[in-house]
């Protein structure tokens, strides 16, 4: 947990410097953006959830962490999976993501829900910045409180299973 803190750290530290000297250049050819997609990531709030996971989902295909940031709006999260160093675009793209995320009586209810998950699945695009490979969902919900999430990777091309399976639970949104 320390080391994952301590690489949010430097990230943000990182992009902070980056923006200052992205800042000087903008206002020289005001057509330059000022932090890229995924910087900006790291300059939000830190995460309110996080975990360790260190689960190998697929060849070159490792999730070291997950967390959850909020978003701009009130019901708005994003999600984020942090991967290995080595992880690549090429390795990325041959999975797909699924998560079921399982909810409590009262938020089932709410949702009008007859089975004790709901799924949201993905296809990942790797992202990166200096320090770090992640990928991330943007959800929009009004949950509050989950049972737990069941993450797990398959071939993007043809569903033939599970590859890698990982749980988090007590999550409270």
């Amino acid at each position: 947990m320390k080391f994952f803190k301590t690489i949010i750290t430097l990230s943000m530290v990182l992009a902070f410097f980056s923006c200052k000297e992205n800042k000087a250049k903008t206002q020289k050819d005001s057509t330059e953006s000022i932090t890229t997609k995924s910087e900006e990531l790291y300059v939000q709030e830190e995460f309110f959830f996080e975990k360790e996971i260190n689960k190998k989902l697929g060849d070159n295909f490792f999730i070291k962490s997950f967390g959850i940031l909020y978003g701009e709006n009130e019901n708005d999260y994003k999600l984020v999976f942090v991967l290995s160093d080595f992880a690549t675009k090429t390795s990325v793209n041959q999975y797909s993501f699924g998560m079921q995320v399982f909810l409590p009586q009262e938020e089932r209810e709410k949702l009008k829900l007859k089975k004790p998950y709901i799924d949201w699945n993905f296809n990942p695009d790797l992202e990166s910045n200096r320090l770090i490979n992640y990928i991330s969902l943007d959800r929009k919900t009004t949950i509050r409180s989950i049972d737990s999430i069941r993450c797990y990777s398959y071939k993007r091309d043809k569903y033939e299973g599970a590859i890698g399976t990982f749980w988090v639970k007590g999550i409270e949104l």
